[in-house]
């Protein structure tokens, strides 16, 4: 049987030096997507049908805007703590790992939290973690 998950993504910083928060709620089959100002987030599962094993979210912030860039990002994840387990140094942002001091997992909440490096002006930022079913 295949397990639905829910949870609640979020990614704040600072656009033209004004602080900005933009949140997701989404179930594991879904893909997300918001826009406001110059800047797009996503959010997907692979796979999109969670029978178990491990289950790898990709979390895409996109800076749109041609001239400022994206800085003092933080990108907050609730997983859930009843069914999954997050997997210990799978965070990753453009395919290189993401230090450990740059990343926390309270077990508890299922609060992960990443610290993400600047966009420059019309990049993105990939950010991909694992977990598994508890």
């Amino acid at each position: 049987m295949a397990t639905l998950l829910q949870g609640e993504t979020t990614i704040s910083g600072q656009y033209n030096s004004v602080p900005f928060a933009f949140a997701l709620r989404v179930g594991s089959e879904d893909v997300s997507a918001v826009q406001i100002l110059d800047v797009s987030v996503t959010k997907a599962a692979t796979p999109a049908v969670w029978i178990g094993g491990e289950l790898t979210y990709t979390v895409t912030v996109t800076n749109n805007d041609t001239a400022l860039p994206l800085t003092n990002l933080v990108l907050t994840d609730i997983l859930d703590p009843v069914l999954t387990a997050f997997v210990a140094g799978s965070v990753a942002i453009n395919g290189t790992d993401v230090p450990t001091a740059d990343v926390s997992y309270a077990e508890a909440s299922g609060l992960l939290t990443v610290q993400v490096p600047n966009i420059a002006e019309s990049q993105s930022a990939i950010i991909t973690f694992r977990v598994t079913q508890k």
